[in-house]
């Protein structure tokens, strides 16, 4: 986002006295936000994928690929939540106190001050967005509009800019649809006086995206403003890098009749060769004490004289 077009709205702004929701007003800010999201996102992703990249991986066995696929996975999705939870904290923090302590908006977007020169007070009430009152709600907005002065009409509505209490929260209910326009650009361009007017190339609509003209900034953020995540996973290179001593592998199979017959015959063979040898060691070992038995001679009983 160039800084050429801050300038351009921005210079004319300053040059005349427009309503606090005149888009030659408020423009600058609108789209100042919108780069510090960029900004704050990219640095947020840059950030993390150094840390990312500075973890290793590591197992006491070769994981197996299936396995593999599914813990990248798991460590990817943990990146991305990550690094969504990191890029909002501040913003999160910055929102929710803005909105708890009812801070005033240095735009006036969602209190009027008027200041009363005879009696030297202040009046101080609440901007209304379509019946909206920033009393109750920090999110009341409504389209961006030109006005033709500041006590006439409005002359034009740009599409899908909202203007709210406040810039951030309206910013983040906004779409860009109207810079995929060019009518919509040059009808922007007319109501500015700067001679020459700035070359602005709209929004390419035709390029593929997951994203629609009418998607809203938050959308835009709650997805990190990333196309797609360029994810490759190479086993081949953790194997190499793991370098294993031995491998195993399991063979999974059905087993058929003739293979079940073939292994109960290797099993009775087997059964018959340890008998075979088990079996006269067991019969010697029987006779031999059935021969002590009887070499041992009887005790004999004398009976004494009365």
């Amino acid at each position: 986002m160039s800084t050429d077009w801050f300038y351009y709205i921005r210079k004319y702004g300053l040059q005349a006295d427009f309503r606090f929701d005149d888009f030659r007003y408020i423009g600058a800010t609108q789209f100042q936000a919108l780069e510090i999201f960029c900004q704050m996102v990219n640095q947020t992703i840059s950030n993390n994928l150094i840390q990312f990249y500075s973890a290793q991986y590591i197992s006491a066995i070769v994981t197996p690929s299936h396995a593999f696929e599914l813990q990248t996975q798991a460590l990817l999705n943990q990146f991305k939540n990550l690094t969504k939870t990191n890029a909002f904290l501040l913003l999160d923090m910055i929102r929710g106190t803005t909105q708890a302590n009812i801070l005033y908006s240095g735009q006036e977007t969602n209190y009027g001050v008027e200041i009363f020169q005879d009696s030297r007070g202040i009046s101080v009430s609440p901007r209304s967005y379509n019946n909206c009152s920033c009393d109750y709600s920090m999110k009341c907005a409504y389209e961006t509009r030109i006005y033709a002065s500041d006590s006439q009409p409005t002359i034009f509505y740009i599409p899908g800019l909202l203007t709210g209490c406040y810039v951030i929260e309206a910013i983040l209910q906004s779409t860009l649809e109207c810079f995929y326009n060019k009518t919509c650009i040059t009808q922007i361009q007319s109501y500015i006086e700067e001679i020459p007017s700035m070359n602005i190339t709209p929004l390419d609509s035709s390029l593929p995206t997951q994203y629609s003209v009418n998607s809203t900034i938050q959308e835009l953020l709650d997805h990190l403003m990333v196309e797609y995540w360029n994810i490759s996973t190479t086993y081949e290179k953790y194997y190499n890098q793991c370098q294993p001593i031995q491998c195993t592998y399991t063979y999974k199979g059905k087993n058929t009749v003739i293979y079940i017959f073939n292994v109960l015959l290797g099993l009775l063979g087997g059964l018959i060769t340890v008998l075979k040898v088990i079996v006269p060691i067991m019969v010697r070992f029987i006779r031999k004490q059935l021969r002590r038995q009887r070499e041992i001679p009887t005790p004999e009983i004398r009976k004494g004289n009365k």
